[in-house]
């Protein structure tokens, strides 16, 4: 996989179906190890789509709809 650098990033292990929580939501998803310390976790939008999810920039977090 690339970043958006065009650097290559190596691909780890695969944990399959985990709980996550945010704001009080469980959350399954598929996480792939990367060997990058930039980030802690990367969602995919599709995931945040189909929650309502809307990303605030200002306080710096993940927003859920009613």
């Amino acid at each position: 996989m690339c970043n958006p650098f065009g650097e290559i990033v190596i691909l780890g292990d695969v944990c399959r179906s985990c709980q996550i929580k945010m704001d009080g939501r469980i959350f399954l998803v598929d996480l792939i190890s990367l060997e990058m310390k930039d980030f802690d976790v990367i969602l995919e939008m599709d995931l945040l789509m189909k929650h309502r999810a809307s990303i605030d920039c200002f306080r710096m977090g993940v927003v859920f709809a009613m």
